[in-house]
């Protein structure tokens, strides 16, 4: 009888097998697999000197697939990111392009290292390029705000990136990383993202963050907030006509 017991036991969903690091990598990569989703943000930068910014509130779009990944931030209030727009798409070689408007005439390349609005979002995190690097280690497990999660370490061999390694505590049943820190070569700490509470995706078993809080290397802290609301503010019918326009205008030139 405990020889069975045992053997039940083991078949449970907690005795399954921790998956490796390159197999949970790939769970990560999947999870964000998206034909398209869209969030409204509240946002608060706190300043290394304790002084709060401006709220604002921002939408983000985007729609992830194997091939190609875009996302589209809009300000919607208050009148510093009202009307501004930062749109950018990563493709299969890695390369993240990014363009943004203040107003339609104006539009220009931006880096995509670069700031968002004054704070701590940054349009790379957000593609979380490194679940699709060479090389990822499973450390050792943690628990986060009470939560367990499994520690893996990604490493690039890309040279020119800024960001050479991110550590990442990850939910595994939910498919979210519950702490990210990203270092540079010299394995000095860039970013810290911490998830403070998270929502359930709809008819899924994974989860996606509501609070987060993104710290930097220079003492800037930026809490962000997913909320419900009904402010009236315009995405064209193609949210990424800019990129398009962009890419037609290179193609042209050459």
């Amino acid at each position: 009888m405990k020889r069975l017991l045992v053997m039940l036991m083991c078949f449970a969903p907690l005795c399954h097998a921790e998956p490796g690091a390159d197999e949970l990598a790939g769970l990560m990569r999947q999870a964000k697999s998206t034909s398209g989703f869209s969030a409204r943000m509240n946002v608060l930068v706190t300043r290394p000197d304790g002084a709060h910014a401006t709220p604002f509130k921002i939408a983000v779009i985007g729609r992830f697939s194997a091939d190609k990944q875009q996302l589209r931030i809009n300000g919607i209030s208050p009148d510093f990111v009202r009307g501004r727009f930062f749109a950018a798409e990563s493709v299969g070689s890695g390369e993240i392009r990014v363009v943004a408007y203040r107003t339609p005439d104006k539009v220009s390349g931006v880096d995509s290292d670069a700031r968002l609005f004054d704070s701590s979002l940054v349009l790379w995190d957000m593609f979380s390029p490194w679940w699709s690097w060479r090389r990822q280690a499973l450390l050792a497990g943690e628990r986060i705000n009470g939560r367990e999660c499994v520690m893996i370490r990604s490493s690039a061999d890309d040279k020119h990136s800024a960001v050479r390694e991110v550590e990442s505590c990850v939910d595994v049943s939910a498919r979210l990383s519950l702490r990210t820190r990203l270092y540079d070569a010299h394995h000095a700490l860039l970013r810290s993202l911490l998830v403070g509470k998270t929502l359930q995706k709809a008819d899924s078993f994974m989860q996606t963050a509501k609070k987060l809080t993104l710290t930097d290397a220079e003492g800037v802290m930026t809490q962000v907030e997913v909320y419900s609301g009904d402010e009236q503010y315009q995405i064209p019918a193609d949210a990424f006509s800019a990129l398009d326009a962009e890419r037609d205008q290179k193609s042209g030139a050459r």
